[in-house]
């Protein structure tokens, strides 16, 4: 094996690439450090400055050039913030509950992070990632941690440190708080199924990473001498004099442990210190293992979670409890201040007053269980479907978790259940910016909310929720609002020169050193709030609050570092036209303006520091073909070479999970799709009952954001919560129901929540012509179970006489189709249509589905209820189906109906109504297929039993009506008790001419 992995400049120049895009990945989700973003879009936005600093890197990494890199470790630096604060108030009564807020309080602790030049940050994470696929054979090492686990696809099985490592996409590490949520998740699953008493220990480590005492020959002895560390040796070595540097310059000014010159702490904001912990802790896990045989160990970092089985549930203390399982085990030691530490770590302290232990009871019902399943619901994405401006009513700091007792409130506490990482004000804030996206805002909702988040962020709440500054300024961006971005920043400057080091902890810092690092503190949050605001008017130049923050933001959108999440429309910042508000809710103005918007730069999907979703291209292929009247594709196929191109997914390029083929049948064309699906047999599907009326839908033509209102779009999220919550798979909205500005939200909770999607769209104009459109969102599982999106849109293929009528007194026209075309969709389980509103008169097109489907969908925005009420009964019996039609309240009718008996054939029907509701029905779908396979079989065998049975009489014969029916009566006694009769169920027989296999 080559001693030096990075002998040849062309593959050195791949490893260094692939570390840059995995280094920004990460620091697009990370939230602590916006000096190393700013790094970032600095370079990038320079495109050929970047181009020659990567190559740069990887030249001086091939020649191994120490000069150049003894450079740039000369300019390791730190950052230093706040950590947390404590009340300057004193409370004489500790048993007395303070209910008030403390908007006053003092920083107590500071955290340093390590900032450096952005080339020694890739090389930092090329090291951590070749580093990890060497210790991937060691599985055994990381078979306790929780945290910072290594992205599916970053490794594969070849053990060749190029070949064996994904270089090519951003995949690299897994994002930290979908880890942490995990983690919670599984030890209080573990509980809630063990039938053993059991008790939970959580400790924590104090002051981690400042106080390891890390040797970088620990690396040869943990990885057993790999044969493949020499290869990576001229890296390593790199690596240990970064951490070198930092460790000498903290020293200076903190009081630490490590005096060895050749032990060094972890730097904060390090990639390779995730994996380097790891080996640093292999020992002391199996240590605590081996000597507590726990039912459960795991650590995420530096907080460790014991389960313990208990031989009887006699309650311990705390101290009891650490003597018996800790302090007579030998894992920690008292030393003469009576602190705790690690016998084998004699540098790791416990934090004592953050020593947590609860007894579980063996088959008692804990409600603490119950309302923590609750609290990680609650701070998952799904809940944050819930909340709304009206929850700002009440105050941000009280408590929605339902805790009825003070007890209760703290062992939920101790199990790290409450604590300001998911305080209720970020989650209510997290939810309202995803409902304000695409959202006009009325000026009382408005006024409700900036008076609220005000009324919060007031004093040092505004500091210690440095992490939220961006949410906030997001949100006053979406609500239009540049005068309290100004004045927001105005407070947090003033708030931060009020700071002080008053209550700062003993030993937290040099004494000579204190008023300068408050002075570098106070510099620090300064520059993160510029580069916050730069980072929020990157979506819109018009919020920059000066020249030099309009600067970093056009940068920071060069290097496409915002919030995506933001962007009105899928991929537009991806486009290479400058100057567009990325926030515009107006997607006509938008097309009509840039004809080249969909041309796409392809040096920023290159470069994309995220995953773009499938759906994503179809929506934006979509609005080309039809801005630039291209005639619209049948094939998918371009759409997922797009998505393989731009995510680097080379791996499923042969795992495309949708085939498609055409057909036409009486002169109407099918395109039928074959999907891969976590379908049922017999889906659950829900009609949305909701007002449209025809007024808005033409007043739509011309002013379509007027639709996109907050009211609007909450009670859109309400119907999808009920939804998932009901386990729906199939969901129908009527005819003109969604805005397309608002189709990237349905398409992706489509695919989130295995939930086929199934609505008309409103109006889309062009060049004063209207066309009406049903879009139907289906998840896909791909072959390697990957779900997917595959969004499916239809233009209407006849128009209603009085829909071209109306349409013309507003100045537009619209054209029926031809030939007729619609979409089949076979998921494996069932097949299913959809006909559109006035699509629905046509027996053609009614006719063309017979034999071919088990559901026929009919959106509509539908008046005349009684004809289409007539053609819905027809059509449930001659295409043998289920016929779902959703129309608006105002008409009503909304119905399944199915192909039964007359007094079962309607299984749901409403008319009316004020508020939304969603009405659900599980369809037989088995039991219809399982007729219409066997109905004329079993027809056939029943008339042949007829003929051939000699226990019948020939009424016929008889000579008077008496004996007649006499004998007709006798018959149907004996015809009662034959196996081969076919008995009058509810499921009516198949139609003449129905295929029993849908060919």
């Amino acid at each position: 094996m080559n001693n030096n992995l990075f002998s040849n400049f062309k593959d050195s120049l791949k490893m260094v690439e692939g570390a840059y895009k995995k280094l920004k990945s990460d620091l697009y989700y990370d939230k602590t450090m916006p000096f190393a973003k700013k790094r970032i879009a600095v370079l990038e936005s320079d495109r050929e400055l970047f181009t020659t600093t990567l190559a740069k890197i990887a030249e001086n990494l091939t020649n191994q050039k120490d000069k150049y890199f003894d450079d740039l470790i000369k300019k390791i630096d730190f950052q230093i913030l706040p950590k947390t604060f404590q009340s300057a108030k004193k409370n004489n009564h500790s048993d007395v509950l303070i209910t008030s807020s403390d908007n006053n309080q003092c920083i107590s602790k500071i955290i340093f992070f390590i900032d450096m030049p952005i080339e020694l940050f890739i090389l930092d994470y090329l090291w951590m990632i070749l580093l990890g696929k060497i210790a991937a054979k060691t599985s055994h090492i990381f078979k306790y941690r929780v945290a910072s686990k290594f992205k599916k696809g970053l490794y594969n099985d070849n053990k060749d440190l190029i070949k064996g490592i994904d270089f090519n996409s951003n995949r690299g590490i897994e994002y930290y708080y979908t880890l942490y949520k995990r983690w919670k998740k599984g030890y209080v699953k573990k509980i809630k199924e063990n039938d053993s008493n059991i008790l939970l220990v959580s400790l924590d480590l104090k002051s981690f990473y400042n106080s390891v005492e890390f040797k970088f020959s620990m690396i040869d002895d943990c990885l057993n001498n790999d044969s493949r560390l020499p290869s990576i040796a001229f890296l390593t070595k790199l690596t240990e004099k970064i951490y070198s540097k930092y460790t000498n310059i903290i020293l200076e000014y903190k009081q630490i442990l490590t005096t060895n010159t050749d032990t060094f702490i972890f730097p904060i904001g390090i990639r390779s210190a995730n994996l380097l912990r790891e080996i640093y802790l292999h020992n002391f896990d199996k240590t605590i293992v081996n000597k507590l045989e726990p039912l459960d160990y795991s650590r995420y970092v530096d907080d460790i979670v014991l389960l313990i089985k208990l031989k009887n549930n006699k309650k311990l203390d705390k101290k009891n409890i650490i003597n018996k399982y800790f302090v007579e085990t030998n894992i920690l030691t008292y030393d003469k201040n009576k602190e705790l530490y690690f016998n084998n770590y004699p540098n790791l302290y416990i934090q004592q007053e953050k020593i947590r232990c609860i007894s579980f009871p063996r088959n008692k019902k804990n409600d603490i269980l119950d309302i923590c399943e609750k609290i990680l619901i609650k701070i998952s994405s799904e809940w944050n479907l819930l909340p709304d401006i009206d929850t700002l009513n009440s105050s941000f700091a009280t408590d929605d978790y339902d805790i009825e007792t003070l007890e209760l409130n703290k062992q939920l506490g101790d199990l790290g259940f409450l604590n300001q990482n998911n305080s209720k004000a970020v989650l209510i804030l997290s939810s309202l910016r995803k409902k304000l996206r695409n959202v006009t805002l009325d000026s009382e909702n408005k006024e409700i909310l900036l008076s609220r988040i005000a009324e919060f962020f007031s004093g040092s709440n505004c500091i210690k929720h440095a992490n939220s500054w961006r949410l906030i300024l997001e949100i006053f961006l979406l609500c239009g609002d540049v005068k309290n971005i100004n004045k927001f920043c105005l407070k947090i400057n003033k708030q931060i020169q009020k700071l002080s080091f008053s209550m700062l902890d003993n030993g937290e810092v040099r004494e000579e050193h204190k008023e300068g690092l408050l002075a570098r503190l106070k510099t620090n949050l300064e520059d993160n709030l510029k580069s916050t605001v730069a980072l929020v008017a990157s979506l819109d130049y018009n919020f920059a609050t000066d020249q030099d923050t309009k600067s970093l933001a056009i940068q920071i959108r060069e290097s496409n570092l915002l919030n995506h999440n933001m962007v009105s429309f899928p991929l537009l910042n991806y486009s290479s036209i400058p100057n567009l508000v990325l926030t515009e809710k107006n997607m006509s103005m938008l097309f009509e303006n840039h004809s080249q918007l969909s041309t796409l730069d392809q040096f920023k999907l290159k470069w994309s520091p995220r995953y773009i979703h499938h759906i994503e291209i179809f929506i934006i292929n979509f609005m080309f073909n039809f801005y630039t009247k291209k005639k619209e594709l049948f094939s998918f196929k371009p759409i997922f070479k797009k998505y393989i191109k731009y995510n680097n997914l080379l791996d499923f390029e042969n795992n495309l999970a949708v085939s498609a083929n055409k057909k036409s049948k009486n002169g109407v064309t099918h395109n039928s799709f074959t999907i891969t699906n976590e379908s049922s047999k017999d889906p659950k599907v829900a009609l949305v009952n909701t007002k449209i009326n025809s007024e808005d839908v033409l007043a739509n033509l011309h002013s379509p954001e007027e639709y996109l209102t907050y009211e609007n779009k909450k009670k859109l999220l309400k119907i999808l919560y009920t939804a998932k919550t009901e386990n729906v798979r199939i969901l129908v909205f009527p005819e003109f129901y969604f805005p397309i500005a608002w189709l990237m939200d349905i398409a992706l909770f489509a695919i989130k929540h295995n939930i086929t999607i199934i609505t008309g769209l409103q109006y889309l104009t062009y060049n004063k012509q209207a066309f009406n459109y049903v879009c139907t969102a289906h998840p896909v599982q791909s072959s390697k179970n990957f779900r997917i999106g595959f969004l499916q849109f239809r233009e209407k293929n006849f128009y209603a006489p009085k829909e071209k009528i109306e349409l013309s007194k507003m100045k537009y026209s619209c054209t029926d189709k031809r030939k007729p075309i619609y979409h089949i969709i076979d998921n494996g389980k069932y097949k299913y249509s959809i006909i559109l509103c006035y699509e629905f008169v046509d027996i053609t097109s009614r006719a063309s589905m017979k034999s071919e489907i088990d559901i026929l969908f009919v959106p509509q925005l539908n008046p005349d209820t009684n004809y289409f009420s007539a053609i819905v009964e027809s059509s449930s019996r001659d295409l043998y189906c289920f016929v779902v039609q959703a129309n608006t309240s105002s008409y009503g009718d909304s119905r399944i109906t199915a192909p039964y008996r007359s007094i079962d054939k309607n299984i749901l029907q409403i008319k009316g109504g004020e508020t939304d509701v969603v009405m659900i029905a599980q369809l037989e779908l088995n039991n219809l297929k399982i007729k219409r396979k066997n109905y004329e079989d079993n027809l056939n065998k029943s008339i042949d039993a007829c003929i051939e049975c000699t226990k019948l009489k020939d009424y016929m014969t008889y000579a008077t009506e008496t004996k007649r029916a006499k004998c007709l009566d006798y018959n149907k006694k004996i015809c009662s008790k034959c196996k081969f009769v076919i008995k009058n169920e509810k499921l009516k027989g198949t139609p003449p001419n129905t295929a029993p296999d849908h060919t």
